[in-house]
């Protein structure tokens, strides 16, 4: 059991690596994408080779690291003079997601009323987790008084539901939208450059200076997050948390000579491709199979048609695709799944847009699915 634990996280770590280490000598892996192999894998693996024991418990945190490490390490190579110019567009694309996900979780509580037990508290818990994400489900679940087996379930759909929108995003959703769509008028002056960063090449004892330096400023932003969310409020409090760690990467972002380092972006892409390869081994197929019934059907009916809604009046509105897909992603996951899309993009510019959206709508996902569950239990 400790050997297959060992090469658990062992494949965490190496797999990712060797994919953004030949990713350039073989054509086929950049055409894919790094991000969507790592889920590919990640997936396949954890239902084949490490489906006989349970890897959640290592799993969980792990890539709850890589995220929270990655937000600061991403951050301090954004422009946020660039997202401030663009910033009417972004918040009007996410209030058009924030619309969506209300529009399409009163419809379902229509189409689905008397054949789900408790629906108008499973549409709370949507509003919730789709507006803000996971904190704001739990909140609601406590202040609805929702049945723990109701909640667990809910949190289970969820994952394998959101997973599943994550992949067919950076997968399918991506490609098809560039292709086709309006994209934004990207200043490469303001941007930084995907595509250069392995060009960026300096004496390899610099580089790995570099890279520890980068490293170091992570854990510190996230031991100053922590401590600061101790002092307020006596644990841990992932909203205000994931808020300090980003406003200290951003702060970071405006020292000329750290802004200007490649490595810093180089690492915490790194930790977002071992973030997205340990989120897709935690797919369990099986489950996905056995939880098919209405309250899934609900579930994506909500995530699915909230996307899809949203993308069109995007269109509608003229609005670049590269910006819908961003506040959408922000709406429906929340900060933690903007780094992936943003790679994707190629467009690290939408990091900022992302979070700063993301973070608004933690702020505001609880006060919304509270009002609207106790809205639809009395028109019920």
């Amino acid at each position: 059991m400790t050997f297959k634990l060992s090469l658990f996280v062992f494949s965490c770590f190496a797999i990712p690596f060797g994919l953004d280490l030949f990713k350039d000598k073989y054509k086929i892996i950049k055409k894919i994408s790094v991000v969507v192999l790592c889920y590919i894998l990640g997936l396949l693996i954890g239902n084949v080779f490490f489906q006989d024991f349970s890897h959640e418990d290592v799993a969980t945190p792990l890539f709850e690291a890589c995220v929270a490490l990655s937000i600061p390490l991403l951050l301090i190579q954004s422009k946020i003079i660039s997202f401030i110019k663009e910033s009417k567009q972004v918040v009007f694309s996410f209030i058009i997601s924030l619309s969506s996900v209300v529009f399409m979780t009163i419809l379902t509580f229509i189409l689905y009323q008397g054949k789900i037990e408790n629906l108008w508290q499973v549409c709370g818990m949507l509003i919730g987790v789709y507006t803000g994400g996971s904190p704001n489900m739990s909140a609601i679940a406590i202040a609805l008084e929702v049945d723990p087996t109701l909640f667990i379930k809910m949190n289970a759909l969820d994952l394998l539901g959101g997973g599943l929108m994550i992949f067919l995003i950076l997968s399918v959703f991506v490609p098809l939208g560039m292709k086709f769509l309006s994209k934004t008028n990207l200043n490469k002056d303001e941007c930084f450059n995907y595509d250069n960063l392995h060009e960026s090449r300096g004496p390899l004892k610099q580089r790995l200076i570099n890279f520890i330096l980068f490293l170091v400023l992570a854990v510190l932003a996230l031991g100053i997050a922590f401590g600061l969310s101790q002092l307020f409020f006596g644990k841990l409090n992932f909203i205000f948390f994931i808020c300090i760690s980003s406003v200290l990467g951003i702060g970071l972002s405006f020292h000329k000579k750290l802004s200007q380092q490649c490595e810093s972006f180089l690492l915490g892409q790194y930790l977002l491709y071992v973030f997205c390869f340990t989120m897709g081994s935690l797919a369990n197929i099986n489950k996905l199979v056995q939880s098919l019934d209405n309250l899934f059907i609900v579930v994506a009916i909500v995530l699915f048609g909230s996307l899809f809604l949203h993308l069109f009046i995007c269109f509608l509105c003229k609005i670049p695709f590269e910006t819908a897909i961003i506040t959408s992603t922000a709406c429906l996951f929340g900060p933690p799944f903007i780094g992936p899309v943003a790679e994707r993009l190629n467009n690290q510019k939408l990091l900022i847009a992302g979070i700063t959206t993301g973070l608004f709508g933690y702020s505001i996902g609880t006060f919304l699915g509270v009002s609207l569950a106790l809205m639809l239990k009395n028109y019920g």
